[in-house]
């Protein structure tokens, strides 16, 4: 009995210690009931966007001219592979892009398209008609590109057609240079019987726009002349004793003069000579030159006088008097409608410096363990925009306001699409545009903190390990174009009738007053609606990731 009992309880004990020894084999690398804690993955574990090389089309001066732009035509004179595309040109900015992603791209086609290849471009409309056509000798596939800015010489100014002056209204005449905007110059006329023609048109800068008793001297209407395809015969300001208005008249020794032989009531404007007939023409610099129908080839120039400056067209080696026809008679109201931007090309995502956390955990105990990880990661992203273009409309009240820019861009953080969104606030001021040619922007850097803090607790199964870490990606510098568009009305403040300003009288004043600043988008009864564009960089832009991953325990 007692030799049954001992063999019983020998085979119960090597039953246990079999199932024993068989049952703690994990803890055999956690003899404590601990978990394992061993490095975790490395930086190339983590999918990085490699970002983009590419090049940037501009057709904005093509735009400004008044055509449409739709597509670009780009030939890359590359050996290691075909890169030519049609690509859309976008209506907004006017800017068409040619990219790759760098990971589609061999080391070799990295090299010749950073390194700079020669390009040639052709710029279509929505019909197929050649608008322009460039060669570049070489241009740089980057990030970030900056614009290549496309030739527009060739084509006719399609603002040029027409002007339209409201004939109850009067106007200055600023003289201004190309290059420089800001001048107090302006055509004056006094009247004096004597003489056959009257009085010259006298520059100088002694106008107050619009503060002095005697500023009529300075002012002028115009008054198109029917059937003639957009000549205007010029009125001055002042009357004759008898209360008569006179017309601008270019004489024979090529002088521009006030005509005392020809008063306004009585004129028949159908048959006025060619010496009282003017044009006015947009030059590709955005500035407006004027002639007299006497010489058509001649333009207005600012001659030096014994007693100061005067017009005319009979010297080449003369200055060209560039004219800015203005009114200081309006109230304008300028409405900000919305920001649109272009999909920027994009740099590589940064890994950051280090993990926050970076760990692998392995239980080969008989039983479940967990650890805690806190995370707190902080970092400022700031945005700011900086305008490429201005606009102004003359004034003598301060006018402005403040913008907020809105942009947005799809991006990839670890090989998923994100969406990164920026603000950046503006002000925008304008006192006395005569003087002060272009709107003034300011644009302070936008700072964001992007925060994220989590505490979690991770579980490990028995003879299980798990792959813990917490970081994040940042995109350093994206820089995206971006327009801005604003509509216009106009009220004249004093005169007869209808006050409201048309859509042409509005184009007329922004033609003036902005050079080569801004497109003109819509022409309308009453308003006009147009874009400036500019660039908003965005810095330090960042999405963190948390993960928990299964992994081999390697526990024997």
């Amino acid at each position: 009995m007692k030799s049954y009992l001992k063999k019983a309880i020998a085979l119960m004990l090597c039953i246990a210690t079999i199932a024993c020894s068989k049952d703690d084999s994990p803890g055999q690398s956690g003899d404590n009931d601990e978990l394992n804690e061993t490095q975790g993955i490395s930086e190339d574990d983590l999918e990085r966007y490699l970002g983009s090389l590419g090049i940037s089309i501009s057709a904005r001066n093509i735009a400004k001219k008044g055509y449409i732009p739709e597509t670009a035509e780009i030939t890359v004179n590359a050996t290691t592979g075909d890169y030519n595309a049609t690509v859309d040109i976008d209506v907004d900015t006017n800017i068409a892009q040619l990219s790759f992603d760098v990971e589609d791209l061999s080391e070799e086609a990295r090299d010749e398209l950073s390194s700079g290849v020669p390009i040639s471009i052709t710029i279509k409309d929505g019909n197929g008609s050649v608008l322009s056509q460039e060669d570049i000798s070489i241009v740089s596939f980057k990030n970030n590109p900056p614009n290549e800015e496309i030739n527009s010489e060739n084509l006719v100014n399609l603002y040029n057609e027409s002007f339209t002056f409201r004939e109850s209204q009067k106007y200055y005449m600023q003289i201004v240079a190309e290059g420089d905007l800001t001048s107090d110059n302006a055509c004056w006329v006094d009247y004096n019987g004597s003489g056959t023609y009257g009085r010259e048109v006298n520059v100088d800068d002694q106008t107050g726009w619009g503060t002095e008793d005697w500023d009529f001297k300075y002012q002028y209407t115009f008054l198109e002349i029917p059937n003639s395809d957009g000549a205007f015969a010029i009125v001055t300001g002042i009357v004759t004793s008898a209360g008569e208005n006179l017309f601008l008249e270019m004489t024979p020794s090529g002088y521009l003069f006030q005509d005392n032989g020809r008063h306004v009531d009585g004129t028949n404007l159908a048959t006025i000579p060619n010496s009282n007939r003017f044009r006015i023409i947009k030059d590709d610099n955005g500035l407006h030159r004027m002639y007299c129908e006497t010489n058509p080839g001649a333009p207005l120039r600012i001659v030096d006088a014994v007693d100061g400056k005067r017009i005319s067209n009979n010297n080449t080696d003369d200055d060209i008097a560039y004219f800015r026809i203005l009114s200081l008679n309006i109230d304008w109201d300028i409405e900000v409608l919305e920001t649109r931007n272009l999909q920027p090309i994009l740099p590589a995502a940064a890994n950051a410096a280090s993990f926050e956390n970076n760990s692998k955990l392995t239980n080969c105990t008989n039983g479940p363990l967990s650890q805690t990880f806190i995370v707190d990661i902080s970092e400022s992203k700031t945005s700011q925009a900086g305008f490429e273009e201005s606009f102004s409309m003359t004034s003598t009240e301060t006018v402005g306001g403040s913008l907020t820019l809105g942009v947005e861009a799809e991006a990839s953080f670890f090989g998923t699409g994100a969406t990164v969104s920026a603000e950046a606030t503006a002000s925008y001021e304008q006192q006395t545009a005569i003087t002060n040619v272009n709107t003034q922007y300011s644009s302070e850097e936008n700072g964001v903190e992007q925060t994220y803090s989590s505490t979690r607790t991770i579980e490990v199964p028995p003879g299980d390990a798990v792959l813990v870490y917490d970081t994040f990606q940042v995109y350093n510098n994206i820089q995206i174009p971006f327009v801005q568009r604003y509509r216009i009305r106009g009220q004249f403040i004093d005169g007869n009738g209808d006050l409201t300003l048309s859509g042409e009288e509005i184009m007329t004043q922004f033609s003036f007053t902005n050079a080569n600043n801004g497109v003109i988008t819509e022409v309308e009864i009453d308003y006009i609606e147009f874009t400036v564009r500019g660039v908003n960089t965005v810095k330090n832009v960042i999405r963190t990731t948390s993960k928990a991953e299964s992994t081999e325990p390697n526990c024997n």
